[in-house]
C-alpha cells in the first residue's frame, strides 16, 4: 500500500484524476452486497470466543516482567 501511495504522489494532477476515474470504473464493476443480513451478523458475533480471567493472567504476568526490565544506558 505504501508503494501505491508513493507512486500516486509522483503523478501529475491530470494523471491522478485519470487514475481515480479508472479506480472508480473498477469499483463499479465489482459486485457489492446491497443488503445487510442482521441474522448472519448476530450468528457470527455469537461465535466469537471469550477469554477467562485465567487466560488473561499470562498477559498481566508478561507486562509485570516487561516493566521490570532495566533499560541499558549508553
Amino acid at each position: 500500500m505504501i508503494e501505491l501511495i508513493a507512486k500516486y504522489n509522483l503523478l501529475e494532477p491530470v494523471s491522478k484524476i485519470e487514475l481515480l476515474k479508472f479506480l472508480d470504473s473498477l469499483l463499479s464493476k465489482q459486485k457489492t452486497k446491497t443488503s445487510f443480513d442482521m441474522a448472519a451478523y448476530k450468528k457470527n458475533i455469537l461465535q466469537v470466543s471469550t477469554w477467562e480471567e485465567e487466560d488473561l493472567k499470562v498477559f498481566d504476568d508478561n507486562q509485570k516482567r516487561f516493566n521490570e526490565w532495566q533499560v541499558p544506558k549508553w
